[in-house]
């Protein structure tokens, strides 16, 4: 089972395959015929390719956030059970509410009504403020949304440590930001280099989703999937 949010990401990951398979197979007949030198210019497929991985990071971060807000609010038993970052937000906004009667929107069941118009409200917002998919403005992002305080401590894997993940993550992001406002690198990229970069993408997803789903289950009781 896998979240909507990661569904997505996977179905995604078949137009990187088939940037990849177009690359390599230009490659392949290039190589055959040596009098037809392989046009560095062709790397452009591959550029694509990071452009779009990195978007599609960016939108699974976004889509798995908005599914564990909807989660919460649908599945945690009492206010009490809600993360404490996300109490103190709701307890914040409230107290700024010039309405005498404003707490009382949260008696009985009232509370999940107005987290649910407070989580609507800040979902432009926090879209907005998420305008670079970098380790540290992702985990602000969950922080904010879901009060995880840093789901990078779950980004260990292949024998790498969380501040590594992390500064692989940003180096991704800066080449993506140089592709999308120069065009061309310094250096062609490497079909081998844009699959390594799928696979990485696709284990530091799990390892996100797999964060955000202990925590959604240790405060509602149910699984995201």
């Amino acid at each position: 089972m896998a979240s909507n949010a990661r569904k997505a990401f996977d179905a995604n990951m078949k137009d990187i395959n088939a940037l990849v398979d177009v690359f390599e197979t230009v490659e392949d007949i290039n190589k055959d015929d040596p009098s037809n030198p392989f046009p560095q210019e062709y790397d452009v497929v591959l550029r694509s390719g990071v452009v779009l991985l990195v978007t599609y990071w960016e939108a699974y971060i976004e889509d798995i956030v908005a599914e564990a807000v909807e989660h919460l609010v649908n599945h945690v038993k009492s206010p009490n059970d809600l993360p404490k970052k996300i109490r103190k937000n709701l307890a914040a906004a409230l107290k700024q509410d010039k309405h005498d009667l404003a707490i009382w929107k949260l008696a009985g069941d009232g509370w999940r009504e107005e987290l649910k118009a407070r989580l609507a409200e800040s979902a432009e917002t926090r879209g907005r403020n998420f305008n670079t998919p970098k380790s540290q403005q992702t985990i602000g992002f969950i922080s904010s949304a879901l009060g995880i305080e840093d789901v990078s401590k779950s980004w260990t894997f292949d024998g790498r440590t969380s501040e590594a993940t992390k500064k692989l993550l940003d180096q991704i992001v800066v080449v993506r930001g140089k592709i999308a406002h120069r065009g061309k690198l310094t250096k062609p990229l490497t079909a081998k280099w844009v699959t390594e970069l799928r696979e990485f993408l696709e284990k530091l997803i799990s390892k996100t989703g797999g964060s955000i789903n202990t925590h959604l289950k240790a405060h509602t009781g149910k699984s995201l999937w």
